[in-house]
């Protein structure tokens, strides 16, 4: 059985980068690449019975990541005047609604 760990994946001396914004646009498949594309699409030990593709599709830059998960729209000044201010608003929104995936399986 397979077991995926966050912790394993991204140790705390290398995580996961979002400090810049990702974008990504999706272009038709008869438009012709920018750049010449040297990968394998079909490695000879691949073993397709429990894989998938994974790629980020799109993701905030870290500011702004930060700022809408943990301290909402009513919090964008910045400032806070009590303690209790500090905890996420209702109006913060989670992580996974912010980064965006693209999985194939």
């Amino acid at each position: 059985m397979s077991k995926l760990s966050w912790t394993d994946t991204f140790p705390i001396n290398k995580p996961l980068s979002l400090d810049l914004p990702c974008n990504f646009h999706v272009m038709h498949k008869d438009v012709d690449p920018l750049e010449e594309i040297n990968a394998v699409y079909e490695p000879s030990d691949a073993d397709y019975l429990y894989s998938a593709k994974v790629m980020l599709f799109s993701s905030p830059g870290l500011d702004e990541l930060f700022t809408k998960c943990c301290r909402g729209d009513d919090h964008s000044d910045g400032k806070s005047t009590s303690p209790e201010d500090d905890s996420p608003s209702p109006t913060s929104a989670h992580p996974s609604r912010l980064l965006s995936f693209l999985v194939e399986t």
